[in-house]
């Protein structure tokens, strides 16, 4: 799964989607039908804040 610099996306089959945010800004995320699990809070835009990740249902 593509991701923009300073993040990393990893996928599996089945539609589990993990996506980590390294970059000072936050990452939009790509689109999902579910929010699995979160490291932290999304930002009020729903971007990905630096230092989190997340788990979803692509």
């Amino acid at each position: 799964m593509p991701a923009r610099e300073g993040a990393l996306a990893l996928s599996r089959t089945g539609g589990l989607v993990c996506v980590v945010n390294l970059f000072p800004a936050p990452a939009a995320l790509p689109p999902y039908e579910r929010l699995l699990l979160s490291s932290g809070p999304l930002d009020a835009d729903g971007g990905l804040p630096t230092d989190t990740a997340v788990w979803l249902r692509t």
